[in-house]
């Protein structure tokens, strides 16, 4: 499983403080990973911005692409497309 996911560690403890582009892409093999996961295969590209600064890491990425489902009706296969864009902020608190 981790040969699969490397590209997708990033080592934020080693990042200096600066902006990051990162533009990855999520397919089958990613997906298969996950044991039990809902979603085995697929395509999803990810456009990441990290902003790292000494208080807080600002992570902005967007999806785009589609996953395999299967109905929970009829158990047909279907693709789903996503389109995802989120922020999240993570305040980095020295205080004792």
């Amino acid at each position: 499983m981790a040969n699969r996911l490397e590209e997708f560690q990033i080592n934020l403890a080693a990042l200096r403080n600066k902006d990051y582009h990162y533009h990855l892409v999520a397919e089958n093999a990613f997906f298969a990973a996950f044991a039990n996961s809902p979603v085995e295969r697929g395509r999803v590209e990810v456009v990441l911005q990290l902003q790292k600064s000494e208080t807080m890491l600002q992570v902005s990425f967007d999806l785009q692409g589609e996953v395999v489902l299967t109905c929970d009706r009829s158990l047909d296969e279907f693709a789903y497309p996503l389109a995802l864009s989120e922020k999240m902020i993570f305040s980095v608190w020295g205080g004792g």
